[in-house]
């Protein structure tokens, strides 16, 4: 595994290596001891399994009360990835990371707790295993408007496929009641 630090604190890329032969695919997705030295040190509470088509956007989702670590791992295709920093008090409060992943090239991003996360699936489908901190609480998920004009994300369209929800979130600065993570 290689680790890419980013210029966002508590965000980094990594490449893991995948073995392709007849049979198929083979690889670590995490190794405890490695993320340790790279001092991601987080105990991952419960694995996730998203399947999406192309053109289909989820997010900005965030925990407001437990935010949640995550470790993102994509298995087939490739996305365009979106992180907001939500931690009240960090360098980068309000702006938002983006990058390109994909099985080949870097397939795996980690965001500590306090990130809003997104993406848009390019591929014709992307398969992607989440590891997350934090127990999943349906009362606990909100989100930020994934084209909301003050952040200015550049997603690769203007018209993706949305669920109801994701396209009904409020804008950034129209948070009620906020809880970000104070940093």
């Amino acid at each position: 595994m290689i680790f890419f630090p980013t210029e966002f604190k508590g965000i980094t890329l990594i490449k893991t290596d995948f073995y392709n032969d007849q049979r198929g695919k083979f690889g670590e997705i995490f190794r405890k001891d490695l993320y340790y030295k790279k001092e991601i040190k987080v105990n991952f509470l419960q694995d996730n399994f998203s399947i999406s088509n192309k053109n289909c956007l989820r997010g900005l989702h965030y925990r407001k009360f437990k935010p949640q670590a995550q470790l993102l791992t994509i298995l087939k295709g490739e996305i365009f990835d979106v992180v907001l920093d939500l931690r009240k008090g960090s360098e980068t409060f309000g702006k938002w990371y983006s990058v390109e992943l994909s099985a080949e090239g870097n397939n795996q991003i980690f965001m500590d707790a306090g990130f809003a996360h997104g993406y848009y699936v390019k591929s014709s489908t992307a398969a992607i295993h989440y590891k997350v901190s934090e127990i999943y609480d349906p009362k606990d998920d909100h989100g930020i408007y994934w084209n909301d004009p003050n952040l200015n994300i550049n997603w690769p369209s203007n018209a993706p496929f949305l669920k109801e929800r994701d396209a009904n979130f409020p804008f950034f600065n129209n948070q009620k009641d906020t809880n970000f993570l104070e940093y």
